[in-house]
């Protein structure tokens, strides 16, 4: 591998970081001075802070780096080595993240079913309406939701790992003699 490449390709990833970088700003509101995310759900008010910023920042830059470098492999062929390396690590690094948010969202939902089943405050009906069913509405689990792309990720990585293994040229003084 050559070092001026080397340089190139590190270029491209920091500029793909910059470009995560600066896009959270402006996608949750810091830019405008609001610096809390306020949710209202029945009779709960939550607040959160824009702390897990670096993890918003690294999870973005994960899916672009993914996915300019998936776009730059194929274009290539799979044939150089370090837009291979660089494509199998960020999507190794986005599969571990949409698992964890997987399971953040799993113990939200969590949370959610038991609070509805306890906590939420559910209101008598009105004398004048009549009898109303006060029946809890069910959200659809997130479980289909998220299998979907941690699966196509998954199938890229096996994919460009098989390729890129197929495509490596060792070097003579690489090579085990047996």
């Amino acid at each position: 591998m050559k070092p001026k490449q080397i340089v190139i390709e590190l270029c491209v990833l920091l500029a793909i970081y910059v470009l995560a970088f600066f896009c959270w700003p402006f996608l949750s509101g810091t830019i405008y001075g609001s610096m809390t995310l306020d949710i209202n759900m029945h009779d709960t008010y939550f607040v959160m802070s824009v702390s897990p910023f670096q993890l918003l920042v690294l999870g973005t830059f994960s899916i672009f780096t993914t996915l300019i470098y998936f776009i730059r492999a194929i274009v290539t062929r799979y044939k150089n080595k370090i837009v291979n390396i660089v494509l199998i690590t960020s999507d190794f690094l986005l599969i571990i993240m949409l698992i964890r948010i997987y399971r953040i969202v799993l113990l939200l939902e969590q949370t959610l079913d038991a609070n509805a089943k306890s906590g939420w405050t559910i209101y008598p009906p009105l004398s004048a309406l009549g009898n109303q069913s006060t029946e809890i509405t069910r959200h659809p689990h997130f479980d289909s939701f998220m299998f979907i792309p941690i699966t196509i990720f998954m199938l890229i990585l096996v994919t460009s790992s098989i390729i890129t293994g197929r495509n490596w040229k060792t070097s003579t003084h690489e090579q085990t003699i047996s």
